[in-house]
């Protein structure tokens, strides 16, 4: 089952002074069909950390957290989970966050969303400690709506609109159902097919993909493309 797509540019030393002020964030995420609008505007009073708009927004602490970090919110109203090993020691961030975020989806909001697919979902809560394995505390998240996907269901279909020349990163965030995990986890396989060639071939990418109860946006399940000389769209 899956919450969101985000479409992020991710940040460089080259590009983000070009295009921080440039990326685009929907107005109002939980209208469907709502398109960009500059995160500066969800973000006013935003203040970087130190080090300027390299480093990025000082962002506030997650709802979700769930051990020594802490989680941040990466961009409001968002349901995902991000941690690295080594924040229970020092300060980390993803790469991808609000400063980065050019469009999202909320799948269950799409118009074309199939109604028998979309349900309700609440995310375990888990404590994570310093130096042990994640333990369930047995309690739950607020349920979101989520949309349930399956091999043999029909695909999405998204507009990403004209995309200027540059390296993009499309993150699929969502969660398997807690009885559906195993140590040796089943294979999940995720397929993007986008008209990103220079004069708008069509490729197909598949990647095998991580998960777990929670929602979180591993990098096995995020497709990275170029958008070169042609506007880059889904054609289905």
């Amino acid at each position: 089952m899956f919450h969101t797509l985000a479409l992020n540019k991710p940040r460089s030393v080259l590009t983000v002074f070009l295009f921080v002020s440039l990326a685009a964030h929907a107005e109002s995420p939980s209208k469907a069909g709502d398109q960009a609008a500059r995160p500066m505007m969800l973000m006013p009073e935003g203040k970087f950390l130190p080090g300027g708009p390299l480093a990025g927004y000082d962002l506030p602490v997650s709802p979700q957290n769930t051990g020594d970090g802490p989680e941040v919110q990466l961009f409001p109203g968002s349901v995902e989970h991000w941690r690295g090993y080594m924040m229970k020691y020092v300060p980390m961030r993803s790469f991808f966050d609000v400063q980065s975020l050019l469009k999202r989806w909320v799948l269950a909001d799409l118009p074309d969303a199939p109604k028998d697919r979309i349900s309700d979902y609440a995310s375990p809560i888990y404590k994570v400690p310093k130096n042990s394995m994640a333990t369930p505390t047995g309690e739950m998240l607020p349920p979101v709506k989520v949309l349930n996907m399956g091999p043999k269901d029909a695909p999405l279909k998204l507009d990403l609109g004209e995309l200027p020349v540059g390296l993009y990163a499309l993150r699929m965030i969502g969660a398997v159902p807690t009885d559906k995990l195993r140590p040796f986890r089943l294979p999940l396989v995720l397929c993007l097919t986008i008209n990103d060639g220079p004069d708008g071939e069509v490729s197909t990418y598949r990647i095998r993909a991580g998960y777990v109860d929670e929602f979180y946006n591993p990098k096995s399940r995020s497709w990275e493309f170029k958008a070169r000389v042609k506007p880059a769209n889904f054609p289905g």
